[in-house]
């Protein structure tokens, strides 16, 4: 199993993992529109391969400035 704990400013928001087969994305996305504004966003998500379900663990909204932490592992984390 590949997993993906996930800190934003030091605060857990997620641990992610997927089976032997798998997709784990780490997704950051600023947007600058004219008519909306803009926005600074981070998702992690995935695919777990063997059902072709797609997941998202966590949605959150970020500030300039905010520190994104992963710590990675084979075997998950407890």
């Amino acid at each position: 199993m590949r997993a993906f704990k996930v800190e934003v400013n030091g605060k857990r928001i997620c641990v992610a993992g997927v089976g032997a087969n798998g997709v784990l994305s780490a997704i950051t996305t600023f947007v600058r529109s004219s008519a909306r504004g803009s926005s600074l966003d981070f998702t992690m998500g995935g695919l777990f391969s063997e059902t072709q379900e797609h997941v998202t663990w966590a949605r959150v909204g970020l500030e300039v400035g905010d520190k994104i932490a992963f710590k990675s592992n084979r075997n998950g984390f407890h």
